[in-house]
């Protein structure tokens, strides 16, 4: 924005797109006095998709506001998105959208179109993060997480992402600079000791919205079991449980549908037990077909 439109006298509009929260701020502010607040609509190809009223203040927004002219009137910001279940089919599919912005007069606030879908889906409220972007890890160096996230349709704007470690509070995910040539954004982020706990920690990756979008593993302590032994642990729990399911007595209370587990695993197991009595019957026959004389012969021996 220019410098002019934080002086510009009787402003009573204006809105811009926010990228980085994938968001349409603005101020708005009613030409009737009699009214104390305006309302907005979020338009796309002319189709009102959904609406706010203009009653926020513009301090609520913090730094995000810094593109904007100063209102009028504290008490007049809005934030808008697309809500994710009023896109049609084809405005994902076309190569170009209408955004728009307009008043309860029908005057138009912003108007701008979204190039391909991957703009839309930047400002559509719930929409997957993974469409638009991928977290990398590094190791961690001297408490120090490293990694980048991948902008997947090379938008350029640094993504509002947070960065939750177990189930604390999110911080906003500490970017290191600009995307560079490959499209991707560098962070690094500090990991004191205090905050992690023994045994597994996980640090999260998510949007403004707590969606998730990625998380990074963090063992403190002694190194945790091999694959193999954690696997047998696995099999011998499940064994024991089938072990106590089949040979404990059923009673009056057990359920009917557990009895009737009961009865079909013990007799499949019968059916099992009978086939190698069966193969072994055959393999004792045939062994008796080849060695006549010897078996006959020690049949005969006192």
């Amino acid at each position: 924005m220019n410098k002019e439109m934080f002086t510009e006298p009787g402003r009573l509009s204006h809105a811009v797109i926010d990228w980085a929260r994938g968001r349409v701020l603005g101020f708005a502010v009613p030409a009737d006095e009699s009214v104390r607040h305006e309302r907005v609509e979020l338009c796309l190809d002319g189709v009102a998709l959904t609406s706010a009223v203009a009653q926020r203040s513009m301090f609520d927004f913090n730094e995000a506001w810094g593109g904007l002219p100063i209102p009028p009137r504290e008490g007049c910001a809005f934030s808008l998105r697309i809500p994710q279940a009023s896109l049609l089919p084809s405005q994902l599919e076309a190569d170009a959208v209408l955004l728009g912005v307009r008043d309860s007069q029908g005057r138009w606030l912003l108007e701008q179109r979204l190039q391909g879908p991957h703009e839309v889906l930047a400002l559509t409220e719930g929409a997957p993060l993974d469409l638009l972007y991928s977290v990398a890890f590094d190791r961690v160096r001297e408490g120090v997480l490293r990694g980048h996230v991948h902008d997947r349709h090379r938008l350029g704007h640094v993504p509002a992402l947070q960065a939750r470690l177990n189930d604390g509070t999110p911080v906003p995910l500490p970017f290191a600079g600009a995307m560079d040539d490959a499209g991707n954004f560098s962070f690094e982020l500090s990991l004191p000791l205090e905050a992690l706990v023994d045994g597994e920690n996980r640090l999260h990756v998510q949007g403004p919205e707590g969606q998730p979008l990625a998380s990074y593993p963090i063992r403190l302590g002694p190194a945790s079991d091999s694959l193999a032994e954690h696997r047998l642990q696995v099999l011998e729990a499940e064994v024991e449980f089938l072990k106590q399911l089949l040979l404990t007595r059923p009673d009056d209370t057990a359920p009917a549908r557990l009895d009737l587990f009961k009865t079909e695993v013990i007799g499949l197991c019968s059916e099992m037990l009978s086939l190698q009595r069966v193969q072994l019957e055959r393999e004792f026959q045939a062994r008796l077909a080849a060695h006549p004389t010897s078996d006959a012969a020690n049949r005969n021996v006192p």
